[in-house]
């Protein structure tokens, strides 16, 4: 074999294996990017709660949203809670007023409870609202004890006697109580007609009743039977005109038929729309007027003659 037909040869041997060196070079495929997963959201604090009864948050939340100087805390025996005040703010003081607000509500609730606190103090009257404890089932009572409702009286006996020592004496009082707080406002008065509740040298002088709750889960009596045991000018107010509610204003107004000389009337006015604006301003209008009728200013005790 010559050199030149050797040459040829290795050239052929070494021809096959260029596919084969070529396909084992081919770079390897980029491995695959994985997207980067999302950091975990920060924990979000839970809402406080606005619901009526919750201690914690609950107060918390009026808070920060009720100036300073009209908080108060008071005591019941062992049991604290809260209260909102506001002094008379006029030139002729007229009396005092304890509000009372329905369950699931608070001693500033809007376009009620609040609305009377900003505007009666501006017509005479020093006023003051408590939170009160949502009234109970039956089925959570021990024996005979209506354990939830004796701390409603208590705490109200002890707003009452806090009234006192803020006006510096005992004043003409009015009773305003909304849903269920409009039953334990006539019950209030019922316990001091009958010599059983908080001392007040001045007694009640009228009840205001809206959309009054006749009957309480944990009470022995309803409210057309505890109507008559007071014998005060009341105002009842209805924002309801649903057949029940009105079946019960009916029997309210049964109840003390025989009182002739009774002052008792009652109002049925339409209900809080959302925003409560136009309502809301006849309500407390039309509580204010009352008023001002039937509990007169009390008379300024004239100085000896020298």
């Amino acid at each position: 074999m010559t050199r030149r037909h050797a040459a040829l040869l290795s050239l052929l041997v070494c021809l096959p294996l260029q596919p084969a060196i070529a396909q084992t070079a081919k770079p390897a495929p980029a491995p695959a990017v994985t997207a980067p997963t999302p950091a975990a959201p920060a924990s979000t604090a839970p809402a406080a709660s606005g619901r009526s009864g919750v201690a914690g948050d609950h107060n918390v939340l009026l808070s920060d949203r009720i100036p300073p100087e009209q908080q108060l805390q008071l005591q019941a025996g062992d049991d604290q809670f809260a209260a909102r005040y506001i002094a008379d703010l006029s030139p002729e003081h007229r009396g005092v007023v304890i509000v009372l607000h329905d369950s699931g509500q608070h001693r500033s609730w809007p376009h009620t409870v609040a609305a009377l606190l900003d505007e009666l103090p501006l017509h005479g009257w020093s006023t003051l609202a408590l939170e009160l404890p949502p009234p109970q089932s039956n089925t959570l009572l021990t024996g005979s004890e209506a354990g939830i409702e004796k701390r409603a009286q208590a705490r109200i006996d002890a707003a009452l006697a806090k009234l006192v020592e803020l006006n510096g004496g005992a004043q003409p009082t009015v009773v305003i109580g909304f849903g269920s707080g409009a039953w334990r406002a006539a019950d209030l008065a019922r316990r001091l007609a009958e010599g059983n509740g908080a001392k007040l040298p001045e007694p009640i002088r009228a009840l205001v009743l809206v959309d009054p709750r006749n009957q309480l889960p944990a009470a022995t009596a309803d409210l057309p039977k505890l109507l008559p045991t007071t014998a005060l000018p009341t105002f009842d107010i209805v924002q309801n005109s649903a057949a029940l509610t009105l079946a019960d204003r009916e029997a309210r107004r049964r109840a003390v038929l025989h009182q002739k000389e009774r002052i008792y009337q009652q109002l049925l006015l339409p209900p809080l729309n959302a925003t409560g604006n136009d309502e809301q301003t006849v309500l407390i209008k039309r509580i204010r007027s009352w008023m001002q009728r039937y509990v007169p200013p009390e008379e300024k005790k004239k100085s000896p003659a020298k």
